[in-house]
């Protein structure tokens, strides 16, 4: 038996699978709840980095300012991306 340590690695910032547009979606639900304009899936590529919490708040930015709540629209975002249903191409049966 080898002594070799076992590792698997995923990098899920999207050159794994594509998760930019469930990223959107969740995004655009809160946006929508908040009374803002929605986001283009080209904006919130532009967003992604440095956490969920980031994106969110440039979600905000780019709609008319940071909401002063943003605990509470954090903990929707998650609640949409959590609920979503994965962006994958239909089967061919």
């Amino acid at each position: 038996m080898s002594n070799a340590p076992r590792t698997l690695v995923f990098d899920l910032d999207g050159t794994l699978i594509h998760s930019a547009p469930d990223l959107a979606a969740a995004l655009n639900k809160v946006l929508r709840e908040a009374k803002r304009d929605s986001v283009t899936l080209h904006q919130v590529t532009q967003m992604i980095g440095d956490g969920v919490a980031k994106l969110v708040e440039r979600g905000f930015a780019a709609t008319g300012g940071v909401h002063d709540n943003s605990a509470r629209w954090l903990e929707r975002f998650h609640d949409h991306y959590n609920n979503a249903t994965a962006n994958l191409p239909a089967s061919a049966d």
